[in-house]
């Protein structure tokens, strides 16, 4: 999670380094750059959340979030039990990403690097016309606020 001030957020790597894990990747407040991967090639991402702007969800309820990102759901339920209600057997609870709620922009240019390769499929989140999205595979999802 960033905070203020520029920062440069990696996904992490899992599998000893072998291969991206799943992440919530939190820019902040001022211009951002965002991978889903630790390497910035981005070969090996498994999927993450990427968010250009803030977030008022504290880091334990992004932690519920991840639960749900990180199970064994399919990316389209993972989508909808994120934005909420979804499924009953969602793992996040009542704690929804709401684009314009809890999950803001900072009004400032942000970069959201996706994965070249790799299995998982990202989910951006970011301003239209203000933030920039790099490498999107088809099939992911943006959400714009």
């Amino acid at each position: 999670m960033g905070g203020a001030g520029d920062d440069f957020i990696y996904g992490n790597w899992t599998n000893g380094g072998e291969g991206g894990g799943r992440n919530i990747l939190v820019g902040g407040a001022d211009t951002d750059t965002l991978y889903d991967y630790r390497v910035a090639d981005g070969a090996e991402g498994q999927g993450s959340i990427l968010i250009a702007g803030d977030t008022s969800l504290s880091v334990a309820n992004l932690g519920v979030v991840m639960s749900e990102w990180a199970s064994a759901h399919s990316y389209t339920d993972h989508v909808a039990n994120i934005l909420g209600p979804g499924l009953p057997s969602r793992l996040n609870g009542s704690v929804y990403l709401q684009a314009g709620s809890n999950v803001t922009t900072d009004a400032a240019v942000d970069q959201l690097w996706g994965s070249t390769g790799g299995t998982g499929l990202n989910w951006f989140w970011y301003a239209l016309a203000i933030d920039e999205i790099n490498r999107a595979k088809a099939g992911e999802t943006h959400t714009t606020f």
